[in-house]
């Protein structure tokens, strides 16, 4: 877990554990109404039995990043609604909650908690003194968990805890790599009016005011690590720019995305901006040992590059193709790349050179571009270059043999 989460004092969790007590004093048994999609609305009538706290504050860490707790009930109509519906009902809004159901050794978080406290365990208990019995440890915090690997908190994604492992376990065997962009307040008041492209402009005016406070940092990310800048809308809270898959507010993680020929060169996680963060900007890509970069492994190309980069023409098109494309122009050896060199000298910055590719580099630097150029031949790799250039869309491996 990234040290960029912002964690709070105990006293203010204490607060907020005693509120609730009281509440549950007042009233234990309430009705509950449940609305679905899915299996349509219902009312249960809901009775708490206990309420242990765990996590960080039951180990008597000074700072928590949120309150943790787990609480065990029962329906009077055998019906069960959601853990979050209850926890509205008989709570309200409590800032940084989390809320399980069930026992400590067997809860809707599927991770056991040794180290949970009974605080609550019916009308008239003491639970005064069971929140007092919580001592201060110098030093407790988090425990540890195989998912710190990942920088952002589980709750700030859609993704179930067996997605989250196998996330990590695609990163450990280096299937996957990851990076991670944190937002600075500098990047997120940014003023991007002037050098912003209509076509992102129009697609964040569709998403909500908390993806909108988005654009800024989002924009001046993809200006650093995207060399096709031509932005597409992607359904929902979704966008791309370039090869670059970006999912907003409570994002997805699909895999299978980067386990396939899809054209996406990487994903990038970015949950809604929140007081505890962390915020920024996950990033997801192909690994050094996944199958698309093994089969890359031994294959290579010449390009003309800049400042170690290989240079696209983000603005391809000749009179025949109704709109422009982001090219990349690859050479099967030197020597045809210094021939090219020679007759463009003049268009042709000095500080561009050529540079061999080959392996996850080549494969990164295809996917993503619209279409890639090798002699004579161009390949259309995306819908736009499909309908540029009036050809199928071509596999990746085929490009390069």
């Amino acid at each position: 877990m990234t040290t960029l989460e912002n964690r709070l004092p105990r006293e203010s969790f204490s607060k907020a554990l005693a509120r609730m007590c009281k509440k549950l004093d007042e009233a234990p048994e309430r009705l509950v109404l449940e609305k679905s999609a899915f299996s349509g609305n219902f009312e249960a009538r809901i009775t708490i039995t206990s309420l242990w706290v765990v996590g960080s504050y039951a180990r008597g860490a000074e700072h928590c990043g949120d309150l943790d707790v787990v609480i065990n009930w029962r329906s009077g109509n055998g019906l069960t609604p959601s853990t979050q519906a209850v926890k509205n009902i008989f709570f309200g809004p409590v800032p940084r909650l989390q809320c399980f159901s069930g026992t400590p050794k067997n809860n809707s978080s599927y991770v056991a908690f040794p180290d949970a406290v009974k605080i609550w365990s019916g009308p008239g208990c003491n639970w005064e003194k069971a929140i007092e019995s919580i001592k201060v440890v110098q030093g407790a915090g988090r425990e540890a968990r195989e998912t710190d690997l990942i920088p952002l908190r589980p709750c700030q994604m859609n993704c179930c805890w067996d997605g989250l492992h196998n996330v990590v376990e695609q990163l450990k065997s280096g299937i996957l790599e990851q990076e991670f962009v944190a937002f600075t307040p500098e990047m997120i008041t940014a003023d991007v009016g002037a050098d912003l492209d209509p076509t992102a402009r129009y697609l964040f005016s569709l998403q909500s005011k908390k993806s909108q406070a988005l654009m800024p940092p989002i924009v001046r990310l993809m200006d650093k690590i995207e060399p096709n800048l031509r932005w597409y809308y992607e359904g929902g809270t979704s966008l791309r720019c370039g090869g670059s898959l970006i999912r907003l507010g409570l994002p997805s993680i699909d895999l299978h995305l980067l386990m396939a020929d899809t054209g996406v060169r990487q994903l990038v996680i970015i949950p809604h901006l929140s007081a505890r963060g962390p915020n920024g900007a996950w990033i997801l890509r192909r690994g050094p040992n996944h199958p698309d970069a093994l089969t890359f492994g031994q294959r290579q190309a010449y390009a003309f590059t800049c400042g170690g980069k290989p240079v696209v023409q983000a603005n391809y098109q000749v009179d025949s193709m109704p709109h422009s494309i982001c090219l990349l122009e690859l050479y099967k050896s030197e020597s045809a790349a210094q021939r090219k060199r020679g007759k463009a000298e003049k268009g042709l910055a000095e500080e561009v050179a050529i540079s061999s590719i080959q392996g996850q580099e080549l494969l990164n630097s295809i996917m993503g571009v619209d279409a890639v150029k090798i002699g004579r031949t161009i390949h259309a790799l995306s819908p736009r270059a499909k309908g540029a250039l009036r050809k199928p869309i071509s596999t990746i491996f085929s490009t390069v043999a």
